[in-house]
């Protein structure tokens, strides 16, 4: 989560190591960095459902392993559709 503030903040210029980077968002410094503001938004977004549920499932769920195991698919799960929300975003006309 703590990545996504700088992008979401437009701190982070053209790079080749970090932030969302396609042909495109590489291209011009507008779309680097509207992509990069998408990106960090969704990012938290998922970051912080994922930190509520690794805070809840384990009290409410009778198996701890279990738990855990439902945890990491759904956090997986959540970072997989925030960066699909995110290329929707950056490409929709």
């Amino acid at each position: 989560m703590l990545l996504a503030i700088p992008l979401i903040l437009e701190k982070v210029p053209r790079n080749a190591f970090y932030g969302f980077r396609t042909a495109s968002t590489m291209a011009s410094d507008e779309t680097w960095y509207r992509a990069n503001k998408i990106s960090g938004i969704a990012l938290l977004a998922a970051g912080l459902l994922w930190l509520i549920l690794g805070l809840t499932l384990p009290n409410v769920m009778e198996s701890i392993r279990s738990a855990y195991r439902l945890i990491g698919w759904l956090g997986a799960g959540f970072l997989l559709v925030g960066q699909a929300v995110s290329y929707w975003l950056t490409y929709k006309k």
